[in-house]
């Protein structure tokens, strides 16, 4: 028998765990982005004349909640051809209400802006502006128009830097008194290191760089103690605010009446789900502008829809198989449809399951049966 040493099995234990700690850095940003691409877990888009690829997490990650450390930093990440990161944004973060946020003692509370984000970052030479899926989207153009009433060209090249996007067109629910780029935040593009807008310590000479600049900077209110109070604080024609914690991390608190004229907006509905359903089409096709807080209700129709169709495809293929070739496949000889019928009738079979019934003994497709019943009353979720 071989005589494994424990040094070795040391050694390996020591290596494994480097290769799982430095799984970027050895793969390559692009390779794992590629790998999550091939899974459907990220969209990507490259720009039209730079070697740069725009990556966002898909519909796919939002509804079935496959968020990891990979799919929360493509909210808009930019890599070149040779898998440096050119841009980083904030990374996703969520409502409130989701809990995905580790809270600490020490927090800051921000504007929520009702715009579009945009992606503001320097690459050989050229300064770049994308929103969080695009390099050339009516929002990218339109935030690069804004751009230009201002002396960008002297932003510190190192960082990537976040605004809001404001403009009539593109209003969603919030109406602005102006038509504007509002900076949100600046990160080190290769560090991830946050600069602090309102700090007068480390980072005030950049904080003097944007102010000489004149750009518009996120409101940030000070004296609130305890966020749990914000909710109550958000008025009909505001979108809420956002929390950072001290750890970094980020919450959204969103007001009711926000909230619910942005479900009018997007106009999700019963009959749409079951239409797409019906169909045999992707429902995540219907969630690309549903805001996150809809997606739990609109999860929950649509396996409740599942749920209903699977039921009745089993009952009657259940009745029907045992009735016309036996608990065990040996019914000899096998009745007749009309004595399937009788069989029906005698036991107040309910008129779908017949429907479904005499199709399956027809071998004829069934799916637009089940489909037709269960379609639902029009009701927006």
């Amino acid at each position: 028998m071989e005589v494994v040493r424990l040094g070795e099995v040391i050694k390996v234990i020591v290596i494994t765990q480097f290769i799982i700690d430095n799984f970027d850095y050895l793969c390559g940003v692009n390779e794992i982005l590629n790998k999550y691409h091939d899974d459907n877990l990220v969209y990507n888009q490259v720009h039209p004349t730079l070697p740069l690829t725009i990556w966002n997490y898909s519909e796919k990650v939002q509804y079935d909640n496959l968020w990891d450390d990979i799919t929360t930093q493509t909210r808009g990440l930019v890599t070149d051809d040779k898998g440096n990161i050119v841009a980083r944004p904030f990374k996703k973060f969520f409502n409130d209400s989701e809990k995905k946020h580790t809270p600490t003692p020490d927090f800051d509370v921000y504007e929520k802006m009702d715009g579009s984000l945009g992606i503001l970052f320097h690459y050989e030479g050229e300064w770049v502006l994308a929103t969080r899926g695009s390099f050339t989207s009516d929002q990218a153009v339109k935030g690069f128009e804004m751009l230009q009433k201002y002396d960008y060209q002297k932003l510190h090249k190192d960082y990537t830097y976040l605004f809001e996007i404001i403009y009539d067109d593109n209003r969603i629910v919030v109406k602005y008194p102006y038509e504007d780029l509002v900076l949100l935040g600046m990160i080190n593009t290769e560090t991830g290191y946050e600069v602090d807008l309102y700090c007068e310590g480390n980072d005030v000479r950049l904080k003097n760089l944007i102010s000489n600049l004149g750009f518009k900077v996120v409101r940030k209110y000070d004296g609130i103690n305890d966020y749990s109070i914000l909710k109550g604080m958000i008025k009909d024609d505001e979108e809420g605010y956002v929390v950072k914690f001290s750890n970094g991390d980020r919450m959204k608190v969103k007001g009711e009446e926000y909230m619910k004229l942005h479900k009018l907006i997007t106009s999700v509905s019963t009959t749409a789900i079951w239409e797409m359903l019906s169909e045999g089409r992707d429902v995540l096709e219907l969630l690309k502008d549903v805001p996150d807080e809809f997606y739990n209700k609109i999860k929950m129709y649509v396996r409740d829809l599942k749920y209903t169709y699977f039921s009745l495809s089993e009952y009657a293929g259940k009745t029907h198989d045992g009735f016309r070739y036996g608990k065990f496949g040996d019914k000899d000889p096998e009745p007749t449809k009309k004595e399937f019928a009788e069989f029906l009738s005698m036991n107040n079979y309910n008129p779908i399951i017949k429907a479904l019934c005499f199709a399956m003994w027809d071998k004829k497709d069934y799916d637009k049966i089940i489909w037709k019943h269960i379609k639902p009353e029009f009701r927006k979720l």
